[in-house]
């Protein structure tokens, strides 16, 4: 029995491709819009936007405690865009780079600050899918089966909550490209 891992996904393969091209751009566009940043952090999450345009992806820059250590996992791609890249670091160092871009780190009226606090807010005061995913835990007390089916209601409702599954529609102009 072969018990080897696949290779990983990469970012030009299919939905990471689309992901890279338009929907983490548009999370950028997001934070610029429902934040009142200043035109440093306007201008760096500008410069991350462009970089994920086809330049190659760029080491953390910023005095913060996890910055060697994400330095180091970064220099394995360096020279490499973010269209080459595996999907799963692209993904969660994308998050780590918009981070570094508002300031969440340093000293100041941003530090600490979630980017997305306001999404967040509308989102709970709208209050679906925070009354789904409480009825759905709620309701996990049957048989085994039950309580998976349960359980995988509530994750999937628990990514919508913490808007992990904001979906952007494909316009038929885009080149998704890739192995589907």
């Amino acid at each position: 029995m072969d018990l080897s891992c696949p290779p990983p996904l990469m970012t030009s393969e299919s939905f990471a491709r689309h992901t890279v091209l338009y929907r983490l751009p548009s999370i950028i566009a997001d934070v610029i819009a429902e934040n009142e940043h200043s035109a440093e952090v306007i201008t760096a999450l500008c410069t991350l936007r462009d970089e994920i345009a086809g330049r190659a992806v760029e080491p953390l820059v910023e005095d913060a405690p996890d910055v060697a250590a994400w330095n180091k996992e970064w220099e394995e791609h360096r020279g490499r865009t973010w269209l080459d890249i595996p999907w799963y670091f692209a993904e969660s160092y994308f998050y780590r780079r918009l981070l570094e871009a508002t300031r969440y780190f340093q000293p100041g009226d941003w530090q600490g600050h979630d980017p997305f606090e306001a999404r967040k807010r509308r989102v709970l005061e709208g209050g679906d899918a925070v009354r789904v995913l409480s009825g759905v835990l709620a309701a996990a007390t049957g048989d085994e089966g039950e309580r998976f089916v349960a359980l995988l209601h509530g994750s999937l409702w628990g990514n919508r909550a913490d808007l992990s599954n904001i979906v952007l529609a494909a316009r038929p102009e885009d080149d998704l490209g890739g192995s589907s």
